[in-house]
């Protein structure tokens, strides 16, 4: 069972934004943005808390309470760019190939003794990325696309009460991370005269799609997702 209370001095937060927001365009098809902020109470997980409950068969109940905490810098960057390969030689017309990166650096001030003084925010990657490649020669489109996410926090290392001591656990080397994935799509689009058929394979790898533990570079507590391979078919018809 998960119980989310709510916190009764949580005020809420706001954002002041410093320096700039930058956006701009490029040939081939392209774009870019840019900019930065900065957060004033920072709402964020309580952390992996656990409350032992009395029921007889031992289960736990788990506890995950907002909590506001100092401040946070949040600066990012977003790429996007799209080259029709036709352009480049005519032997390549047809094909085109494509990227989305944004890159985030975060920096978080808890002011919580035990924990790093410089943490990150939760749930925001430092890095994605999505490569894209498609190919259409008359009423036949094939794409492809690879998914690269890189390694977040999702809770930070404030742990329950030992049993033992009595005192609290804390420590950034129980934050909980999500490990780095990646997932590659695979289309086919065939138009017959109205009717649109397309068949689709997704995570055609067999990649992992969710891997957390507690502690970036351990296996300690793991808990792993593994959505296996995905084949979809569609059919549209237009009256």
């Amino acid at each position: 069972m998960s119980i989310t209370p709510m916190s009764p001095d949580q005020a809420a937060w706001g954002k002041v934004k410093h320096g700039s927001l930058l956006s701009g365009n490029y040939a081939p098809p392209g774009s870019t943005l840019s900019g930065n902020q900065h957060l004033r109470h920072y709402l964020y997980d309580a952390g992996n808390d656990f409350a032992y409950s009395a029921a007889a068969d031992g289960g736990t109940t788990r506890i995950i309470q907002p909590r506001n905490g100092g401040t946070a810098t949040v600066a990012g960057l977003e790429v996007q760019a799209r080259l029709p390969l036709g352009a480049v030689h005519p032997a390549l017309r047809g094909l085109t190939i494509g990227a989305d990166a944004t890159m985030l650096h975060s920096a978080v001030r808890l002011g919580i003794d035990g924990l790093d003084r410089i943490e990150q925010t939760q749930d925001a990657p430092s890095a994605n990325m999505t490569l894209r490649a498609s190919y259409a020669y008359g009423p036949l489109t094939v794409d492809a696309a690879m998914r690269f996410t890189g390694a977040y926090i999702q809770e930070y290392g404030l742990l329950a009460v030992s049993q033992a001591t009595g005192l609290p656990i804390i420590g950034s080397a129980f934050d909980t991370w999500v490990r780095p994935s990646r997932q590659l799509d695979l289309g086919v689009t065939r138009k017959i005269g109205s009717n649109t058929i397309r068949f689709q394979i997704r995570n055609m790898l067999d990649d992992i799609g969710y891997r957390a533990t507690l502690g970036r570079h351990s296996d300690t507590v793991p808990e792993t997702i593994i959505g296996g391979r995905q084949f979809a078919v569609r059919v549209e018809r237009a009256f």
